[in-house]
């Protein structure tokens, strides 16, 4: 591909991978905390920053939409690509009778009977 077509996706994907990082802004806050580290008698203290969340509905919610954001559509085109599959084997099966006999019909009266399919693909 060209290189504004490389360009361009990388983009789409930094605009996709943005919009999925969101929730995280909105319902999470950033805290600041200040480590102590104790070796030998003197004290170290380092400032850091705890990321958490203010409220249990809030976490829900973001819980809700990530999941809907990322397995929905997995789920969705597993779903899909099964069908499609299935579909194709359907569509493509044989009597196992008829696949080693020749082309010639006769019909029978009244003789129910289960055959077994097989794939020819």
């Amino acid at each position: 591909p060209n290189v504004w077509k490389c360009i361009g996706v990388a983009s789409l994907f930094l605009v996709v991978c943005s919009l999925m990082c969101s929730p995280m802004y909105v319902f999470f806050t950033l805290n600041p905390i200040r480590i102590v580290y104790t070796s030998g008698p003197q004290l170290v203290f380092e400032d850091a920053f705890l990321c958490a969340a203010i409220d249990k509905d809030k976490l829900k919610l973001y819980y809700i939409i990530m999941a809907v954001l990322v397995f929905l559509p997995i789920i969705v085109i597993f779903i899909w690509f099964y069908y499609q599959i299935a579909a194709m084997i359907w569509q493509h099966r044989k009597p196992l009778i008829s696949a080693n006999a020749p082309k010639l019909f006769i019909k029978r009266t009244k003789t129910v009977q289960v055959q077994r399919k097989i794939r020819t693909f």
